[in-house]
């Protein structure tokens, strides 16, 4: 299992979006164990995630995978601008310490007073707590017990049981704003993309992992994204105009204590390539 961002371990791409930056990571001394890792990707349908990773797996054909994606891609426009705004994540183990497993997942919004993380507009959103459980996709085992979000609305902490080694989770997660369009986009509040022409980009959100069995936490940033967004909050696509659906990872591990700091690039294309170390 496992997922546009260049892999540490057997990752390759599938990239659905033009989508280039270069991130950094550092590791203090204290939070150095090797062999955790973990690949976290977003998407606006947990079916496209599932998909992916399953075609990975080879639990379903490259052919099945591309049929699913290109559907989710001329899905209703309106209905696309609901889902960027309530995108899913799938979380999953690549430790290769057999007991390390992952506890919880803390996502960060730093990018303005604006924006905060909701329970979703309405029931049919089917939130429990702040988070919509894909329990459809997740595999045998994994479940989500718990959710929470901070005070202030800005940090979701979300809780698991039985994410161990090579096992996913996917969720949903919802964003409000405080003023202008009710729905923001998942890439202007986590990715701190303009969403308009004129914006300039804003900070992106953070990210902790947290593991146990050993004990470890992997901190990070979202890659920034600089180009304003083709279609975002009330600009709405054509309905005869496909629209690549979004596929992103970002994928990470605490390293040997040789090393110091690694380096993400993110990839953009409009294809899919086998997700192999080799490409």
């Amino acid at each position: 299992m496992r997922g546009i961002l260049s892999g540490f371990r057997r990752r390759s791409v599938y990239a659905l979006i033009g989508f280039a930056s270069l991130a950094g990571l550092a590791f203090s001394p204290a939070t150095v164990r090797a062999n955790s890792a973990y690949d976290l990707e977003l998407s606006p349908y947990a079916q496209v995630l599932a998909a992916v990773d399953d075609a990975h797996d080879g639990t379903i054909s490259m052919t099945d995978m591309m049929a699913i994606i290109m559907d989710a891609s001329w899905d209703n426009p309106n209905l696309r601008l609901r889902a960027r705004n309530k995108p899913a994540f799938m979380l999953i183990n690549n430790s290769t310490t057999p007991t390390s497993t992952i506890t919880s997942l803390s996502i960060s919004i730093a990018n303005s007073n604006t924006f905060s993380f909701g329970n979703g507009d309405m029931a049919m959103d089917n939130f429990t707590g702040f988070v919509r459980n894909n329990v459809t996709y997740n595999d045998p085992g994994v479940s989500i017990t718990g959710s929470s979000v901070s005070p202030d609305g800005k940090t979701l902490t979300v809780n698991f049981d039985g994410l161990t080694v090579g096992k996913r989770v996917l969720f949903n997660a919802d964003f409000d704003t405080s003023s202008g369009f009710p729905y923001p986009d998942f890439r202007t509040i986590l990715f701190g993309a303009p969403a308009v022409p004129g914006d300039l980009p804003s900070t992106p959100a953070s990210y902790t992992v947290n593991f146990d069995t050993p004990a470890a936490s992997i901190t990070k940033d979202f890659p920034q994204m600089t180009d304003t967004l083709t279609y975002a909050s009330d600009n709405i696509r054509p309905y005869s105009f496909m629209d690549m659906v979004e596929h992103l990872n970002v994928t990470g591990q605490i390293p040997e204590p040789s090393t110091a700091a690694l380096s993400l690039a993110a990839v953009g294309a409009l294809a899919a390539c086998r997700r192999r170390a080799q490409v």
